[in-house]
């Protein structure tokens, strides 16, 4: 599965949840530090019997700290499927 930033995927002025949308229909997980927005979008797309390829939920950090970001990312993928991280909120330590 590939990667794509919501600068990439010409998504930056989309809300939130537009943005689980598209991701959804590319079959891809999303990356957030907005917390407070995905775990009421997850919980409103639950109760509605939607289903997504996962939401990855972290804490906002600064550059320095991106290379921490990019390890717990990476174990992640390492231990979970695909498939078992559909429909899931993830929350990566900080």
């Amino acid at each position: 599965m590939l990667s794509a930033s919501a600068a990439e995927a010409d998504m930056l002025e989309k809300s939130d949840p537009e943005q689980l949308e598209y991701a959804t229909s590319q079959n891809r997980a999303i990356l957030t530090f907005n917390m407070g927005d995905f775990d009421r979008i997850c919980a409103k797309w639950w109760s509605e019997g939607r289903e997504h390829a996962g939401i990855i939920i972290t804490q906002p950090m600064t550059r320095a700290q991106f290379g921490e970001l990019l390890r717990c990312v990476l174990k992640l993928l390492n231990q979970v499927a695909a498939d078992e991280m559909r429909n899931c909120l993830i929350y990566l330590p900080q």
